[in-house]
């Protein structure tokens, strides 16, 4: 809830503000799920693909400078990473990132919460893609 006011945040919540202002002027943007890392990509006029790394500064990168980005880490990346994230599998990458914080910080109460939480999700995504919505 503080990510405009302090100008920090993680990758993805920071991605998903980014998104939602994009489409509020009318630019179309969607997640990547790249693994430790989430990035956004939009596509050009053209139709070319460029990406936005919101973390930091907002940098647009080409395909190449993605998987630059992630050969810096020591991390191989694969296409499908870079696929448009559905709304919902984003929206459990983040809880799955609460998961993780709350045991980091010793509340594996709240862990247990949100993994629940995520468990519902899932079930109820996989109930929609078998109906084909």
């Amino acid at each position: 809830q503080d990510v405009l006011p302090r100008r920090t945040g993680n990758p993805i919540t920071l991605s998903v503000v980014y998104m939602a202002a994009a489409r509020r002027v009318g630019v179309p943007l969607y997640g990547a799920e790249c693994p430790c890392h989430f990035v956004v990509r939009g596509y050009h006029e053209d139709g070319e693909t460029f990406f936005v790394d919101v973390f930091n500064r907002g940098a647009i990168m080409t395909l190449q400078g993605v998987k630059d980005l992630y050969l810096a880490k020591n991390q191989l990346i694969d296409l499908v990473d870079l696929e448009p994230a559905a709304p919902m599998r984003i929206y459990a990458r983040m809880m799955r990132n609460l998961v993780n914080s709350h045991m980091i910080s010793g509340r594996g109460d709240k862990a247990l919460l949100w993994t629940e939480r995520i468990r519902v999700l899932e079930t109820a995504a996989s109930t929609l893609e078998a109906q084909g919505q």
